[in-house]
């Protein structure tokens, strides 16, 4: 991963002359998260995601992202043991940006919205409890629909390398990372 880096920083290439969005561009993030939609508990592993988008506009960019997370709901007791569940959540979505600043080379800035599912299950982690026993504490995992939207930005360190920060209800409510044109 760190051979891979190192290769798109120095070997990156620069978008449309003057600006640090246009056609033609691709780029990758990889980051952290705070926050996640519809978690449940208290979060073991904050939200980490991977996304990609290229330009068809000099203005629009499409991608996809995707994201993991976890966190851990303690339930408390019941027939007299503890008991508690984990949770996973696993997001896939697809992403449009529209890009507003022109003539800089550095700084990028975008809103747009996302369209995905999170898939989220849980383990029952307890006593051995009958399925009656286990219906009474209640079904854990449920799955939706994500519409969100984002606002951020992008600040190219060198040609091929840069850092990135995004608001918004998606895989997390503040994403922060890495960036790298392909």
């Amino acid at each position: 991963l760190f051979v891979l880096a190192s290769g798109l920083v120095f070997f990156g290439n620069v978008s449309q002359a003057g600006n640090a969005f246009g056609k033609p561009f691709s780029a990758v993030h990889a980051g952290l998260g705070i926050g996640l939609a519809g978690i449940y508990g208290v979060s073991d592993l904050p939200p980490i995601s991977l996304s990609f988008e290229t330009a068809i506009e000099p203005k629009i960019g499409i991608g996809a992202i995707v994201g993991y997370a976890s966190s851990s709901f303690d339930g408390g007791s019941f027939f007299g043991s503890t008991y508690k569940y984990k949770y996973t959540y696993i997001i896939a979505g697809a992403r449009g940006n529209y890009h507003f600043l022109e003539n800089n080379e550095k700084f990028d800035a975008y809103a747009g919205l996302t369209l995905g599912y999170n898939i989220v299950s849980s383990k029952f982690e307890g006593p051995n409890l009958t399925p009656a026993q286990q219906a009474l504490i209640g079904a854990a995992s449920t799955s939706f629909l994500l519409f969100g939207g984002q606002l951020g930005g992008r600040y190219w360190l060198s040609p091929g390398f840069g850092l990135y920060a995004e608001v918004g209800y998606g895989v997390g409510y503040l994403n922060a990372g890495v960036a790298f044109k392909l």
